[in-house]
């Protein structure tokens, strides 16, 4: 009976920590996809990409 007890003890424990990681996670992925869709956007400006893309000036001529 105690081992049981313990045993719902420990999964009501973790329950609660997996939904804190979980919220922490989902929150960390919606900043990312934020930063992501904003730096593609960025990208499509050229003094923007020649600023944020260091093998941009490597290139050679470029298409017009």
């Amino acid at each position: 009976m105690s081992n049981q007890r313990n045993h719902t003890r420990f999964e009501e424990i973790y329950i609660a920590f997996s939904t804190k990681v979980e919220k922490y996670l989902i929150k960390f992925l919606f900043v990312l996809t934020i930063v992501l869709i904003t730096v593609q956007l960025l990208s499509q400006f050229e003094y923007v990409r020649l600023l944020l893309i260091n093998v941009e000036k490597l290139e050679g001529i470029p298409y017009e």
